[in-house]
């Protein structure tokens, strides 16, 4: 690196510093006037002198004041689902994930050695400190109510963005809200039954260090899936009577383990709020990948599961069907998609022996009939089926309505629908390998996003991703005429998404 560029680099990354310090200290300010105290007032609640709160309110004093004050307006200092009792424990963790030493932090930060030692033990020093600390970390500070309880109610938090969206919901054009904030705090704020389809991929368990820290740096796959069961518990409420939730997550292996990450999590979502499972569709993931271990298989698909509030959830079938194979006109024969002819039927009939003659006649005149419509194109295949040869799933009479029209009729045909058919449940997908996506480590492909929103978000309805990244869901929500909210914890892919859909 060229000594400019360094240079660049260090005034871009003291202009972050210097932007999360501010917008940080701004929650202070803006917390104290909500609650409508003057700096004197805000000063006897929490027994601390006025210069003292001012000093907090500029980002500086110390971090045992700082608790004070915060327990005076109501609010925790919270990172990524930590709480105060585990800031300490947090930061030492995300600092040896990532590599650096506590030497090397006092050097990066401009501190002493036992400056830092004080901060990792007993959450000690100065606020200053903390928040440089928390900016080389890539973890994000804000406030949080002391409160757990989800509440209906709070219109006055919801982003104008976010009304925006949903004033716009009839407009031609696509309407976008992307909020940069902690998914659970801000799906908190928004009112009920305003999302038709949410999909999103949430960050996997101890997989990777994100930009912005936040979910998926738990210490424990229990923290984690109590951390994304809550993040779910909103969208179940924002989501309409008629929505659908479509999560793509993947294991993770654990002390040579895999944890059953993907199931737990749908299970425990189940028990939380009685999500009905539709589907488990397994992306294949096309192209190959890594393997550094000697002693099992790659692991080369995740899971995408489809998850609905009630039975009668939106889902629009015709638009996700996959084409149906023409039937063969030019032939001498007329044959099926299949390769199906007239004469090969009609042999078949004639030859089993388990039909009477009656029952020849009246399937040989049915076969001639259906040739008779894939010859006028208003079919394209199907299947003969007789007694006494291969049936569709069952032959029990109580279980399958054919087997009982074998048995009573001798024959019947299973026509292929003319439109095509349904999609399966593994779909083979290439993983996202953009160029100039080095900012996002694990992008969705829109290949994965494109079914689920045709399929179960209405024409001009509302896509939520609480975990948008770098925005793949809405640029397809976009591509398909629907409008979208995106939340995300990084400022950085918040601009990234914003530059791919095109929005200010």
């Amino acid at each position: 690196m060229t000594p400019y560029l360094m240079h660049v680099c260090f005034i871009d990354g003291l202009q972050y510093e210097r932007k999360m310090h501010h917008n940080f200290t701004a929650l202070l300010v803006s917390r104290r006037k909500q609650l409508a105290l003057r700096l004197i007032d805000a000063a006897q609640v929490s027994g601390l002198a006025v210069p003292t709160v001012q000093r907090l309110e500029n980002g500086t004093g110390t971090i045992g004041s700082l608790s004070s004050y915060l327990s005076a307006l109501d609010r925790k200092l919270y990172w990524h689902g930590i709480g105060d009792a585990e800031h300490s424990r947090s930061i030492v963790d995300r600092r040896k994930r990532l590599g650096i030493s506590q030497r090397a932090m006092a050097q990066r930060i401009g501190v002493s050695h036992r400056t830092i030692i004080a901060l990792e033990k007993d959450f000690t020093g100065r606020v200053e400190t903390l928040l440089r600390c928390l900016h080389e970390l890539k973890l994000k500070p804000t406030l949080r109510s002391h409160s757990t309880v989800p509440d209906d109610s709070n219109y006055d938090k919801v982003d104008t963005e976010v009304l925006r969206v949903l004033d716009a919901r009839h407009d031609a054009r696509p309407q976008f809200a992307l909020i940069q904030s902690d998914a659970l705090d801000a799906l908190r704020g928004m009112p009920s039954n305003i999302i038709d389809c949410a999909i999103t991929s949430p960050p996997y368990w101890q997989q990777r260090a994100y930009e912005a820290g936040g979910i998926g740096e738990e210490q424990t796959v229990g923290e984690y899936l109590t951390d994304l069961r809550a993040v779910f518990q909103q969208v179940h409420r924002l989501l309409k009577p008629t929505g659908s939730l479509w999560i793509n997550i993947d294991d993770t292996y654990h002390q040579r383990s895999m944890q059953g990450i993907p199931w737990r999590l749908v299970l425990g979502l189940v028990e939380d709020c009685g999500w009905l499972i539709r589907n488990d569709v397994i992306w294949s993931k096309t192209g190959g990948s890594l393997n550094r271990s000697s002693n099992r298989f790659s692991h080369r698909h995740e899971h995408l599961f489809h998850l609905v509030k009630s039975e009668d959830y939106y889902h629009d079938h015709d638009a996700i069907r996959l084409a149906a194979k023409p039937a063969r006109l030019d032939q001498p024969q007329i044959a099926t998609a299949t390769g199906l002819t007239l004469d090969a039927c009609l042999e078949r009939i004639a030859t089993n022996d388990q039909l009477s003659e009656d029952e020849k006649i009246n399937a040989s005149k049915e076969v001639r009939t259906t040739f008779d419509e894939i010859a006028q194109g208003k079919l394209h295949d199907f299947r003969l089926v007789l007694r006494g040869g291969r049936v569709t799933h069952s032959d029990s009479q109580s279980i399958s309505a054919r087997a009982s029209k074998l048995d009573r009729q001798g024959y019947y045909l299973l026509r292929y629908d003319p439109d095509g058919s349904l999609m399966g449940d593994v779909w083979n997908i290439a993983p996202d390998r953009s160029k100039g996506r080095s900012g996002h480590y694990a992008a969705f492909p829109q290949d994965l996003c494109d079914v689920p929103i045709r399929a179960t978000c209405p024409p001009s309805g509302v896509v939520l991703d609480p975990f948008v990244g770098t925005g793949t869901s809405l640029v397809v929500a976009q591509k398909l005429g629907r409008h979208g909210i995106g939340i995300d914890l990084s400022d950085e892919y918040i601009n990234l998404a914003r530059q791919r859909l095109q929005i200010s």
